[in-house]
């Protein structure tokens, strides 16, 4: 999923992430604000529609239309309303079909590990993911959390598409 994001300096340091629910106020989506040490303010929202990237690392486009709905939700802050961004940027939100990050060994491939598919959540779970992954690769297990519902093969029917009847380089 393709969403913009701005880099706006904020007036004064600014303390708390702020999430908005919009239920269209704000337009078709909803927007996150998250204070930056910098005392930028890191804003996002209005996400695109699912699909296929398309676009090459280094190559998304920025679309317009879409920094200027971020920079018109910013009208609700008396804050940052008004406020130009000094960085404008466009990412893309890894997810899964069942809306579940995968996370542990890949099958078949020794030393070879995962960590991806958090959607918007992986902000707020990068750290638990980051704690449970170094858990998983230093001492083959992790015991912060359990990781078997996040494991890539639940995305396989049976054992021959994991590839277990051929040899992975």
């Amino acid at each position: 999923i393709k969403c913009h994001s701005i880099l706006i300096p904020a007036p004064q340091i600014l303390n708390q992430a702020v999430f908005f629910e919009s239920d269209g106020a704000l337009g078709d989506g909803d927007l996150e604000v998250y204070p930056r040490l910098d005392g930028d303010a890191y804003v996002n929202g209005f996400q695109g529609p699912e699909g296929r990237i398309q676009e090459r690392p280094g190559q998304e486009e920025i679309e317009s239309d879409a920094i200027h709905k971020l920079q018109q939700a910013m009208n609700v802050s008396t804050q940052l309303s008004g406020v130009e961004p000094h960085t404008q940027q466009v990412c893309y939100w890894p997810e899964t079909p069942d809306g579940l990050p995968i996370m542990g060994a890949i099958p078949q491939i020794p030393n070879a590990f995962v960590a991806t598919g958090h959607s918007v959540w992986g902000i707020l779970q990068g750290p638990a993911t980051g704690k449970a992954m170094s858990e998983l690769i230093i001492d083959g297990e992790a015991s912060c959390i359990d990781l078997s519902d996040f494991q890539l093969d639940r995305f396989y029917q049976d054992e021959d598409e994991l590839g277990n009847d051929e040899e992975v380089a």
